[in-house]
C-alpha cells in the first residue's frame, strides 16, 4: 500500500470512527427521560453525550480536511453571475413594447383589486375588489368582511399572470430548428439521466414515506382535539360556500388546508377527521420528491436521494403531518422554495427567479412557520453576492456590475411574490389582528390591542424592536432551546411529540451534528456557498419558535419550526454522502458497495426507531392525553343503528370534558348541540337540563363521564326510573364513561327500537 492509499484508508477510518462516536453520543443523550435545557439538570448523561459529540465532530472535521473532492459529494462549481455555459442565452426581458403594456396592465389589475376598488365600491359590495367590505365601518383603515369575490379573484389572477408573462425570459426556439445549448444536451443524455437504480431508489423512498404516513391513519391519531373540531367546522363552512382569504377564528389560520380538504370532500371522500388527516398526508408525501430536487441542486443527486430518504423517515415530519393540522404546508413550501432558490442562484435564469417568487408568495397561504423563509431568501441573495465578489481578484465595482443582473432578478422575484400574496396582504392591511398569533406569543395578551399595519412595519420601530429583542435574555434562552430541538430538547405539546423526545431519532440526530460540521468545513475550505446557505438558514427558520418570548413553555415547538425540516434533512444526508465518497476513494467499488450497505443498515435502523417512536410511544401518549370521544361516538353509532335519533343524544358536560362538537361532526351534522350545561361555570349543574326531557316519549341516550359522573347518573335514574345504565367501552381504564339509555314510552307515542310506524289508513 503506497502513501496515497494509506492516507485514503486512514481518512475512511476517521470517517467511520467519527460516525460511530456520534451515534454513541446521541444514544447516550436519548436515554435521558427529559433533556429540556430549561429543566433541572438531567444528569451526567447529557454532559457525557455532549463530550463525545465534540470528539466525533473533531475527528469528522479532520477527515473532511483530508478528503479530496470526490465525485458527486458536492455539486460542480457554478458561475451564477455569468451566463451558464450549457444553456442558450436568454432573451433580455426588457420592458418595451408589448412587454411593457402587459406589465402595466398586470400591475394595474392587481392594484385595482387591492387598493383602488376598495375606495370606490359601494358599502357592503365587493365590486371588482378582491374582498368584500363592511357597511358599518367606513373610512380608513378599510375593514373587509374577509370574503373573497370571484371578479376580484379573476382580476388578481389575470393581473399576476400578465406581470409574470411580461418579466419571463424567452427560452424557446424557432419551429423546426435543431435544439441547441442545454436543450441539445438534455436530448443527447435523456436515457442516462434516470437509470433504473435511481428509479428503484426513488420508488422505494416514496413507498416508505407513504407507508409511514398512511398506515393505520384511521386510528392514529384517533381522537380529535378542539383544534381539529375548529378546523372541521371551518372546512364545513368552505364546503357550504364560505370563501375566506384568512380564517380569523382561533387566533387566525392560513386557508390552504381548508380549501384542500373541502376539495377532497367534493371529490367524494367523506367529510370528517379521516379526510382532514388524509389531505395533510398527501402534502407530506409530495414533499419527499421535492426534497430530492432541492438536495440535488445543493450537492448532487446522491445527496438528493439521501435527503429524501431522511425526510421520509424523520419522526419530526411524520408527527407534524399526521397531526392533521396545516403544519405540513410549511416544510412543503420551504422545500419548494429552497429548490427554486438554489436553481435561481446557480443558473441566474430569470424564469427560475420568477418561480421562486411564486413559491414564496404561495407559501404564505400555508402555515405561519413558513414566513421566515422570506428572510432566508433575502439573506441568500446578499450572501451570494458577497460570495461572488469573494471568488476572484476582481474590483468591487466590476463585481457589483456583474451582480446587477442578479439583483434585478431578485427584485423581479420579490415583486411576483408580493403579487401572489396580494389578497393576504390586503387582509393584513385591513385587519392588524392578522399578526395576533405572532405578537401575542412575543408580548403576551397585552399585544391584543394592535396598531395598524403601517405602525407595525415602520422602519424606526422595527430597528428599535430588533435591538431590544437581541438584548432580551429570553431570546437567547429560546434560541438555545430551539437549536437543540432535533437532538436534545423536547416539544411539550403532546399533539406534536412524545414527552421528552427531540425532533429526530438517534441516528438522525447523530447525522445532523456531523452534517453541520460538513457544511461548515465545505463552506470555509471549498467555498461551497450552497452548503453554507443550508447551515445558515436553520436559525432564521426557527424564529417562529424562538420568538415565543411570553410563552417559554412552548419553546421548542416542532410545528412552528417545521419550515427548517428540508435544511435539517440535507444536513443529515451530507455525512452519508461523505461516507460513500471516502470509501470509494479508499477502496474503489468494493468500498463503495460496503459503504452503501452500511447506509442501508442505518436507514433500516432509522425506520425501526421512527416506527417505535410514532406507532408505540406517540400513540400511547396521544391516547393518554386526548379525550376518548371516539368511544362515545361508537356508542352513538350503535344507538343510531338501533333506531335512535341524533337529536335524542345528549352529553352531560363537565369542566375540561369532551368536546361535544366531535359527535355532530362524526355524523356529518356540525350544527348538532346535545351538550347539557347549566349556569355554573364548572358544569356542576349540567345534568339539571335533563329536566326538560322528562315528557319526551322517544328513546334517549345520555353520555356521562367526569368527576361528577356518579351523582349525574343518580339524578338521571330519579328522572327516568326505567333507564338502563351501563359502563361504556372505554379504551383506557383511567377514562371511564357510562351510557344512560331511556327507553321509549309507547303510552306517549314513543317508538321502541327498530319499530317503523305504520302507514296511515286512507
Amino acid at each position: 500500500m503506497n502513501a496515497r492509499d494509506a492516507r485514503a484508508a486512514t481518512t475512511f477510518g476517521l470517517v467511520v470512527g467519527a460516525l460511530m462516536l456520534a451515534l454513541y453520543a446521541q444514544a447516550v443523550i436519548d436515554r435521558v427521560p427529559f433533556a429540556a435545557w430549561g429543566s433541572p439538570d438531567p444528569g451526567a448523561a447529557i454532559r457525557r453525550g455532549g463530550m463525545w459529540f465534540v470528539v466525533a465532530a473533531v475527528c469528522w472535521a479532520v477527515a473532511l480536511w483530508r478528503l479530496p473532492d470526490a465525485g458527486d459529494v458536492q455539486a460542480p462549481p457554478d458561475a451564477p453571475l455569468e451566463a451558464p455555459p450549457d444553456a442558450p442565452p436568454e432573451a433580455a426581458p426588457a420592458l418595451s413594447g408589448r412587454r411593457l403594456r402587459l406589465f402595466l396592465i398586470g400591475i394595474a389589475a392587481v392594484l385595482a383589486t387591492t387598493v383602488v376598488m376598495p375606495l370606490l365600491v359601494a358599502p357592503g359590495s365587493g365590486g371588482l375588489a378582491i374582498l368584500r367590505y363592511k357597511e358599518d365601518v367606513p373610512g380608513w383603515p378599510w375593514r373587509s368582511n374577509n370574503v373573497l369575490t370571484w371578479p376580484g379573484l379573476v382580476l388578481w389572477g389575470v393581473g399576476t399572470a400578465c406581470v409574470v408573462a411580461a418579466l419571463r425570459a424567452e427560452t424557446g426556439r424557432a419551429r423546426g430548428a435543431p435544439p441547441t445549448g442545454r436543450a441539445a444536451w438534455i436530448a443527447a443524455h435523456r436515457p442516462a439521466r434516470w437509470p433504473v437504480r435511481q428509479l428503484v431508489a426513488g420508488g422505494v423512498v416514496l413507498a416508505v414515506a407513504a407507508v409511514l404516513r398512511l398506515w393505520d391513519l384511521d386510528r392514529l391519531p384517533l381522537d380529535m382535539s378542539s383544534d381539529h373540531t375548529e378546523k372541521l367546522l371551518d372546512i364545513w363552512d368552505v364546503i357550504g360556500g364560505a370563501r375566506p382569504v384568512f380564517l380569523d377564528q382561533n387566533a387566525g389560520r392560513e386557508p390552504l388546508q381548508f380549501y384542500l380538504t373541502a376539495f377532497l370532500v367534493k371529490l367524494g371522500l367523506p367529510f370528517g377527521f379521516w379526510t382532514q388527516k388524509f389531505g395533510m398526508q398527501l402534502v407530506s408525501i409530495a414533499t419527499v420528491p421535492l426534497m430530492f430536487v432541492a438536495g440535488k441542486r445543493i450537492a448532487g443527486a446522491r445527496v438528493g436521494w439521501l435527503a429524501a430518504a431522511v425526510l421520509a423517515l424523520a419522526p419530526w415530519h411524520i408527527q407534524i403531518s399526521r397531526a392533521a393540522m396545516r403544519i405540513a404546508w410549511s416544510p412543503f413550501f420551504s422545500t419548494l422554495t429552497l429548490a427554486c432558490l438554489i436553481l435561481a442562484l446557480s443558473t441566474g435564469r430569470r424564469n427560475a427567479w420568477l418561480a421562486l417568487g411564486i413559491a414564496l408568495g404561495a407559501g404564505m397561504y400555508g402555515y405561519t412557520g413558513f414566513r421566515p423563509m422570506a428572510i432566508v431568501v433575502g439573506m441568500a441573495v446578499g450572501v451570494h453576492v458577497a460570495h461572488a465578489l469573494w471568488r476572484g481578484p476582481r474590483a468591487v465595482a466590476d463585481g457589483l456590475r456583474a451582480a446587477a443582473p442578479l439583483l434585478a432578478n431578485a427584485a423581479a422575484a420579490a415583486l411576483v411574490s408580493l403579487l401572489v400574496a396580494a389578497p393576504l396582504i390586503r387582509y393584513a392591511v385591513d385587519r392588524p389582528e392578522f399578526w395576533a398569533r405572532t405578537l401575542t406569543r412575543m408580548a403576551g395578551d397585552e399585544a391584543a390591542a394592535l396598531p395598524p399595519l403601517a405602525g407595525l412595519l415602520a422602519p424606526v420601530p422595527v430597528v428599535g424592536r430588533t435591538v431590544a429583542l437581541l438584548m432580551d435574555p429570553r431570546f437567547w434562552r429560546n434560541t438555545g432551546q430551539a437549536m437543540g430541538m432535533a437532538n436534545f430538547t423536547a416539544d411539550s405539546a403532546w399533539i406534536h411529540s412524545p414527552p421528552g423526545r427531540p425532533g429526530l431519532e438517534t441516528i438522525g440526530g447523530a447525522l445532523l451534528v456531523l452534517g453541520a460540521v460538513t457544511a461548515l468545513v465545505w463552506a470555509v475550505r471549498r467555498r461551497h456557498w450552497r452548503a453554507g446557505l443550508v447551515l445558515a438558514a436553520v436559525p432564521p427558520m426557527l424564529l417562529a419558535s424562538i420568538l415565543a418570548l411570553a410563552y417559554p413553555i412552548e419553546v421548542p415547538h416542532l410545528a412552528r419550526a417545521a419550515g427548517a425540516l428540508p435544511f435539517v434533512a440535507v444536513l443529515c444526508a451530507l455525512p452519508l454522502a461523505v461516507l460513500v465518497a471516502s470509501a470509494d476513494h479508499a477502496f474503489g467499488w468494493a468500498g463503495r458497495a460496503a459503504a452503501w450497505a452500511l447506509v442501508a443498515v442505518l436507514f433500516v435502523g432509522m425506520d425501526r426507531n421512527t416506527a417505535k417512536r410514532y406507532f408505540v410511544e406517540y400513540r400511547e401518549n396521544y391516547d393518554r392525553s386526548s379525550q376518548n370521544t371516539s368511544d362515545g361516538v361508537a356508542v352513538v353509532r350503535t344507538f343510531l343503528a338501533d333506531g335512535g335519533a341524533l337529536d335524542r343524544v345528549f352529553l352531560v358536560g363537565w369542566s375540561n370534558g369532551w368536546d361535544y362538537r366531535v359527535i355532530g361532526l362524526s355524523f356529518g351534522q356540525p350544527d348538532w348541540n346535545g351538550l347539557l350545561w347549566g349556569v355554573a361555570p364548572d358544569g356542576s349543574d349540567a345534568v339539571n337540563q335533563a329536566d326538560d326531557h322528562v315528557a319526551d316519549p322517544e328513546r334517549q341516550l345520555y353520555l356521562v363521564a367526569g368527576p361528577r359522573a356518579e351523582a349525574n347518573i343518580a339524578y338521571l335514574r330519579e328522572l327516568f326510573p326505567g333507564a338502563v345504565v351501563a359502563p361504556g367501552a372505554a379504551r383506557s381504564p383511567d377514562k371511564p364513561f357510562w351510557t344512560v339509555v331511556v327507553p321509549a314510552d309507547p303510552a306517549r307515542g314513543g317508538l321502541e327500537p327498530n319499530v317503523v310506524p305504520a302507514e296511515p289508513s286512507p
